[in-house]
């Protein structure tokens, strides 16, 4: 339980470089069938961290805690991470690793990284994802597509061809964990409603690819609830 003893436990440990103390801790309790303390705790946590420390400080903890065994450890580094955005540039380092990450959960927390990246800096990073949307493994084209779903959401008008670039590359991709968060959920579930007439556009172009994984993905579309309108 998340109190005021143990908000002022997990600031001394911090403050005291006892990260081992805080690793303990956020592997106390259960969530999804293991040890770890719930999603809800872990995001009181982190906003315990971001009231009481500056950005700087934020960074030396998040390259510190995505160093750590614990997983719960490594989900608020891989969010605080971007405190450390544009002064340090590994931080691009960090992000790349932890949408590699080996725990399914990280890998979720990376997306939502990658998301808030390219909203505090949309020109660097959507150029960065383009260039590991072809390059990169497939956890990290998931992380971008996601990255896309999440962030396209202020539905700005200018940016679409930049959100187009972005998940065109990916299409393509054999990978089904590419595939089942591309098209039913990157798009069907987020552009198809903020971009409709783009999306549909594209899908002229889509469903004529000679690529099966392509014109999979352009039905998926179409699969979701909130697809369902159109």
């Amino acid at each position: 339980m998340f109190t005021k003893q143990s908000e002022e436990k997990i600031l001394l440990w911090i403050k005291n470089g006892k990260i081992d103390e805080l690793g303990k801790y956020l592997l106390s309790g259960s969530i999804h069938g293991k040890p770890g303390v719930p999603v809800s705790e872990l995001d009181r946590v982190e906003k315990l961290i971001a009231k009481n420390f500056n950005d700087d400080e934020k960074y030396l903890l998040a390259k510190k805690l995505l160093k750590r065994p614990e997983y719960t450890a490594r989900n608020i580094g891989t969010h605080l991470i971007v405190c450390g955005w544009p002064k340090n540039q590994d931080v691009e380092i960090y992000i790349k690793k932890a949408a590699d990450d080996e725990d399914w959960i990280v890998r979720e927390f990376a997306a939502g990284t990658f998301a808030s990246l390219l909203e505090k800096d949309f020109s660097h990073f959507s150029k960065l994802y383009l260039q590991w949307a072809k390059t990169e493994s497939a956890n990290v084209k998931r992380a971008i597509a996601l990255a896309v779903k999440y962030e396209s959401k202020s539905a700005d008008p200018k940016k679409w061809k930049t959100y187009f670039n972005l998940i065109d590359p990916l299409m393509a991709e054999e990978a089904e964990y590419i595939r089942k968060n591309l098209g039913p959920f990157a798009i069907g579930d987020g552009l198809l409603s903020r971009y409709p007439d783009q999306v549909f556009i594209s899908c002229k172009k889509w469903m004529k690819s000679t690529n099966e994984n392509v014109r999979w993905n352009t039905a998926m579309i179409f699969t979701t609830a909130s697809a369902k309108k159109f």
